[in-house]
C-alpha cells in the first residue's frame, strides 16, 4: 500500500465505497468474544454489494500500519479496485470495540472493565483503550483516517454511484461535494449516530440538501429533532424535508422503512429471518445491497429486498467478510422468499 495512486488506469468502476475500515473486537450477549475481525461500515457495505455484483466496485479509505494488509489484498483478489486505499501519514489505532447487553442493545463500556465483569481476559491491545465502540460511529475519529476527495483515483471519478460511510458531517460534506463535481449523481449517505442531535441539524441539512439517498437508524433519527415524532412514516417525511429524495431507516431486526419523497411512497422492507450471530454491521450491508439493487432497477422495493438479503447474510456470521463465503444461490433463494412475503 502506498500513497494515493491517481494515475489514469483503465477502470470500469461504477459503484464507489468511501469510509472507514477497522479491526473489530467485542463481547456478544451470549458471552462469546471476538478479536481482530474485519470491520468498519464501508467494509460491510462493500461486501453487501458484492453479494449481487462481482465487478465494477471500488474502495476509497485511509489506513494506518496497524490495519492488516491481507484484508485489503483479500478484496483485491475478488476484483475490487483498491488503488483508492491510502496509507495515512500517522499511525493511529484502527480498532472498534463492541459490547452488547442483548442482540439489539449495544452498551457503552470501557474494554478492560467489560471483560473484567465477565471474568474474561481482555485482549492486550484493548487494555488501555477508553473509547467506546467504533471509531467511525461514536468516538472522535483521527483526522488522518478520514477519506478526502483527492483520495479518489482519477480512473474512478466517473463512478455514477457511491456509498458514503458514517463519519463527521463536515468530512461527508466535502466528499459529497467532490463526488458531485466528478459527476457522481447517485450517492447514499449513511449518517453517524453521534451526528444526529438537534445541535447538529444545520450541518445535517447542509449535508442532505440535494442528496438522492440517506440512511440512518430509526433510533438516531428520533434523536435529531427537538420534538418527539410518533409514526415511522412521519419520521421519514420529516427527514425528507431536509433534502434527500429517498429515506432509508434501519429498525434493528424489525427490518427497514423506506420513503420516496418524490413519489410520496412509503414501504416497509422485512428482515429475512435467519440465524442471528452478528449484530454489528448488517445495517451497512443493507446499504450496499440496496445500492447494488438501485443501480440495476431504481426500484425502491427491489433494491430494499436485495439490501435485506445482504443484511441477513452479514448477520449470519462474525466479521465483515463473512458474506463473501456465502453461495450466491443462497442470496437468490432468500430474495425470492422475501418477494413472496411482501406479495401476500
Amino acid at each position: 500500500m502506498a500513497e494515493a495512486d491517481n494515475s489514469a488506469i483503465p477502470s470500469n468502476v461504477d459503484l464507489l465505497f468511501l469510509g472507514g475500515l477497522q479491526s473489530d473486537y467485542g463481547i456478544l450477549p451470549d458471552r462469546r468474544t471476538f478479536e481482530q475481525l474485519p470491520g468498519g461500515a464501508v467494509a460491510y457495505a462493500l461486501v453487501g454489494a458484492m453479494v449481487w455484483m462481482r465487478s465494477g466496485l471500488g474502495l476509497v479509505a485511509r489506513v494506518s500500519r496497524q490495519y492488516p494488509a491481507q484484508w485489503v489484498s483479500c478484496l483485491s483478489e475478488r476484483g475490487i479496485q483498491i488503488n483508492g486505499v491510502v496509507r495515512a501519514a500517522s499511525d493511529p489505532p484502527m480498532i472498534g470495540f463492541h459490547c452488547y447487553r442483548s442482540w439489539d442493545e449495544r452498551i457503552a463500556a470501557v474494554p478492560n472493565q467489560a471483560y473484567g465483569r465477565l471474568n474474561l481476559p481482555c485482549p492486550p491491545i484493548l487494555a488501555k483503550t477508553q473509547c467506546v465502540s467504533s471509531v467511525y460511529e461514536d468516538a472522535e475519529p483521527d483526522p488522518d483516517l478520514l477519506p478526502r476527495p483527492e483520495d479518489i483515483p482519477a480512473d474512478q471519478r466517473q463512478a455514477r454511484f457511491a456509498y458514503l460511510g458514517p463519519m463527521r458531517s463536515e468530512a461527508q460534506i466535502r466528499l459529497t461535494t467532490g463526488l458531485r463535481q466528478n459527476g457522481t449523481g447517485h450517492i447514499l449517505v449513511s449518517i453517524a449516530s453521534r451526528e444526529m442531535t438537534p445541535e447538529q441539524i444545520g450541518k445535517i441539512r447542509l449535508l442532505l440538501h440535494g442528496q438522492e439517498l440517506c440512511y440512518c437508524s430509526e433510533d438516531s433519527a428520533r434523536h435529531l429533532f427537538d420534538r418527539p415524532i410518533g409514526e415511522i412514516e412521519d419520521l421519514a417525511e420529516r427527514l425528507a424535508s431536509l433534502g434527500p429524495q429517498v429515506i432509508l431507516l434501519g429498525r434493528k431486526r424489525d427490518g427497514y422503512a423506506a420513503y420516496d419523497s418524490v413519489a410520496r411512497r412509503h414501504l416497509s422492507i422485512p428482515a429475512y429471518s435467519s440465524t442471528f450471530q452478528n449484530p454489528i454491521g448488517f445495517g451497512h450491508a443493507f446499504c450496499g445491497g440496496f445500492l447494488a439493487g438501485w443501480k440495476e432497477s431504481f426500484d425502491l422495493l427491489e433494491a430494499g429486498l436485495r439490501g435485506s438479503v445482504s443484511a441477513s447474510l452479514a448477520a449470519d456470521g462474525l466479521g465483515a467478510f463473512h458474506a463473501l463465503e456465502c453461495n450466491r444461490m443462497l442470496a437468490g433463494m432468500r430474495l425470492e422468499a422475501l418477494r413472496r412475503l411482501v406479495a401476500k
